[in-house]
């Protein structure tokens, strides 16, 4: 948003320097991270995979998780990332839709990452291993989300909307199919059960599962959020008046709000089980 940038670089500087003030900083290896990231985002940007300021977004995060927070933390974003990206890439060829309307603006990347990297920034200034497994929670909820809206329109052809409690034509706002809720389960679980091996180096089936529920029960809660709260945000005179590429949506919200509730779950779950 306009004028933004006078609070985020000052609070990511003071950030940046909160995270590193203990710890020894290898400047050589920040500029080299610096320098490999810059061509692998404008190739992003190149391929139509993101937008101009979403590629930028990305080099930002990039930066973070390598420079950071470490590769335990990059990795578990590179899987979600690409593996979207590639489900994306074949839903939009199959369908034949042009890849310059289905780059994602700086906006859609936030939407998607805003909470596991507060997760990580917790984590890294309290040590809390809770961080951890709400940063993989988090990853598996918009894991779940994408490959379900990817995956599930190529196969069915006709989903359920809860709005008019009626089936209605694949890819309508807030719709659940049967594919599509397969690959949101298939996501959330490929994200949960790789990420916590990552991090804690064994596999603990009853933590992945219920990593794997919260994202996908998440996603589900996305679709509700989507059928009753973003036809209605979309009628709102500050949504109609951005139209832009870069503007931020509804959808964008929707998913933040949704992915938050995967720390909701999780916490349920946990408890319960």
């Amino acid at each position: 948003m306009r004028g933004s940038d006078n609070f985020s670089i000052p609070a990511g500087l003071a950030l940046l320097f909160l995270l590193t003030y203990h710890y020894e900083v290898d400047y050589l290896y920040l500029s080299a991270i610096l320098i490999a990231l810059a061509p692998a985002c404008f190739m992003l940007f190149k391929f139509n995979i993101l937008t101009r300021r979403g590629s930028f977004v990305a080099f930002l995060l990039g930066f973070y998780f390598t420079g950071i927070g470490g590769w335990h933390w990059l990795i578990p974003v590179l899987l979600f990332f690409f593996s979207s990206a590639a489900f994306t890439k074949l839903s939009n060829n199959i369908q034949g839709v042009k890849n310059e309307s289905t780059a994602r603006n700086a906006w859609q990347v936030i939407a998607n990452i805003v909470w596991a990297v507060t997760s990580s920034v917790l984590f890294l200034l309290t040590r809390n291993e809770i961080f951890i497994l709400l940063f993989i929670a988090f990853l598996a909820a918009v894991t779940a989300d994408t490959w379900a809206s990817e995956i599930g329109p190529l196969i069915n052809k006709r989903c359920f909307s809860l709005a008019k409690i009626r089936m209605v034509p694949a890819g309508t706002n807030g719709g659940i199919s049967f594919f599509g809720s397969l690959a949101a389960l298939a996501g959330a679980t490929f994200i949960s059960s790789l990420s916590y091996y990552i991090f804690f180096g064994s596999w603990h089936w009853d933590i992945i599962a219920v990593l794997s529920l919260s994202g996908f029960i998440a996603c589900f809660a996305d679709s509700l959020l989507g059928t009753f709260v973003e036809d209605k945000m979309l009628q709102m005179n500050y949504f109609k008046k951005r139209k832009t590429l870069e503007s931020i949506t509804p959808n964008d919200l929707v998913n933040m709000i949704g992915s938050f509730t995967a720390f909701v779950f999780y916490l349920l779950l946990s408890w319960i089980f």
